[in-house]
């Protein structure tokens, strides 16, 4: 009788540490440098239809993730780069001006989804330092 209790309480704490495992490898994967090389929208397009010339989006963006709450955001756009704050809820991170959401994330790639109407997708390098 009370080995039917104690194997379904087992597993459970064996899901629940499953889940905070993954969070933290997450936050893990966030730290370092990404440098973006593609931008489309979220059904894959290449942008062409909504760029005032009908040409594929362009895109120049690096993401440094400093630490556990800080990335360095530069559009390589001379005095456009920033240090802000962000939180990593769930598979969103918040900033105070954007959420993106991660669709993959691996030790060399990754997928932001702007969390907006577009919901424009971001395509990541990890560069090595």
């Amino acid at each position: 009788m009370c080995s039917r209790t104690i194997k379904p309480f087992f597993f459970f704490l064996i899901i629940v540490n499953l889940s905070f495992c993954q969070s933290e490898t997450k936050k893990d994967l966030l730290l370092g440098k990404w440098d973006a090389y593609k931008m489309t929208t979220s059904d894959g397009g290449d942008g062409s239809e909504y760029t005032s010339n009908g040409k594929p989006f362009t895109i120049t963006l690096e993401l440094e993730f400093l630490g556990p709450n800080e990335v360095y955001y530069n559009p390589k756009v001379p005095g456009e780069n920033v240090v802000i704050d962000y939180r990593l809820e769930g598979d969103r991170i918040i900033t105070k001006y954007i959420i993106y959401v991660i669709k993959e994330i691996s030790e060399e790639h990754m997928i932001l989804q702007k969390d907006n109407a577009l919901g424009l997708m971001y395509y990541f390098d990890k560069v090595n330092n």
